[in-house]
């Protein structure tokens, strides 16, 4: 009888170590450390192979384009710049703005950049024209806005006093496509001229 209790025992103990995730978490482990914001300690240099294939690319510092918005301090660049991110895993980075998509388009298909961060609309542009790059990652801005910019003195006071007037908008871009969007939800005659 006493040896059915203990194999019962050592059974529940069994199965409840299991469940509280299993025999490791019995041991001590070394506690990880994170930065302030949540990302783990240390960073990763990266390797001398990929530092020496960027060198013979050309793209040594690494040229970062980037669009600067109305609030610079927002962007990831910026972020990454401030907070020195490329020095601590071995690179030197190069933060070029430049002010719209299509510009950091031209300098990813011309390689002078080896990173642009653009839009949506440029960069389906560039998978349009069979450019060869590929995305690393999305970053989904949901504070991204396209104002319409006019003059403190201007008789326009709000996006229906623009119907039928001449525009200038960088072609190409995404606030290209959200004005045109949003001039023919309105219903507005849009005609696009170079």
């Amino acid at each position: 009888m006493k040896l059915r209790i203990n194999l019962i025992t050592i059974f529940i103990v069994f199965v409840v170590t299991l469940m509280v995730g299993g025999i490791p978490s019995l041991v001590a482990q070394p506690k990880q450390q994170f930065t302030e914001w949540g990302w783990p300690f240390a960073y990763d240099k990266v390797s001398e192979k990929s530092i020496n294939y960027l060198k013979e690319k050309g793209w040594w510092p690494l040229k970062w384009a980037y669009q600067p918005p109305w609030m610079a301090e927002a962007t990831i660049p910026w972020i990454i710049k401030k907070m020195e991110l490329g020095k601590k895993r071995g690179l030197e980075v190069e933060m070029v703005g430049l002010l719209s998509g299509p510009d950091i388009n031209e300098g990813l298909a011309s390689g002078k950049f080896a990173i642009g961060n653009g839009g949506d609309f440029p960069v389906t542009s560039l998978i349009d024209k069979k450019v060869r790059v590929k995305s690393a990652g999305i970053i989904w801005t949901p504070l991204d806005e396209h104002p319409i910019l006019i003059h403190i003195d201007s008789k326009i006071k709000e996006p229906k006093d623009l119907e039928g007037k001449s525009i200038g908008l960088v072609v190409g871009s995404s606030a290209e496509f959200a004005f045109v969007g949003y001039a023919m939800a309105k219903s507005w005659i849009c005609q696009r001229s170079p």
